[in-house]
């Protein structure tokens, strides 16, 4: 999509959620499409049909509405890791859950990784900041249940984070489907390590 077609995509409103909506939607279009350094928050304000004044009232700044998306997406992602740890999924579909999740919306996956050291740069949390707390949280929860191995919560809740990262990243960087779903057996083997229940 061009930029000249992103441009008073959505029509104006003045209901602020409904403008908060809007300026997330155009935000990640414009983000996906041009970078975030391309992406003004003037463009940004167009697309999305509100005045300038509007992105820094809601948001505070570009980087603020970039830390809105991040958190948006994290929330989803935790949601998806989250299901596992309430003991209704296997490793296996918290994995390939995940993976689909991460895969649908794979243009902002990207474009949140690649914008890690402003995030940092910026005191903006990162995917990891928001994912690893909630999962550790709920690891601390199974062990105290006696239904996960008595490890260190922090240290595996990193470790989970960090294999379903790696997958990801490796089947985006492959075209050949058979090494696509060996990534994801060896993300299954493990996070079923790192969380093995006790017998």
């Amino acid at each position: 999509m061009s930029v000249q077609s992103l441009e008073r995509a959505t029509p104006r409103t003045r209901d602020p959620e409904a403008k908060r909506r809007n300026l997330l939607a155009s935000a990640r279009a414009l983000f996906v499409e041009k970078g975030f350094e391309g992406s003004t928050t003037k463009l940004i304000a167009a697309h999305a049909g509100v005045s300038e004044g509007v992105v820094f009232h809601q948001f505070g700044s570009k980087q603020g509405l970039f830390s809105a998306l991040v958190e948006e997406f994290s929330e989803a992602s935790a949601r998806e890791f989250l299901l596992a740890e309430q003991g209704s999924l296997s490793p296996e579909s918290v994995v390939r859950n995940v993976i689909a999740f991460a895969e649908r919306d794979i243009d902002l996956f990207q474009m949140i990784l690649d914008n890690q050291a402003m995030l940092k740069a910026n005191g903006i949390p990162t995917l990891r900041d928001y994912l690893v707390p909630r999962i550790e949280e709920a690891l601390r929860e199974s062990i105290d249940a006696g239904i996960c191995y008595p490890g260190d919560p922090e240290i595996m809740a990193r470790f989970q984070f960090s294999i379903v990262v790696t997958a990801l990243l490796g089947r985006m960087g492959s075209e050949d489907d058979e090494y696509k779903e060996a990534l994801v057996t060896e993300a299954i083997r493990c996070m079923e390590a790192v969380s093995a229940r006790v017998a």
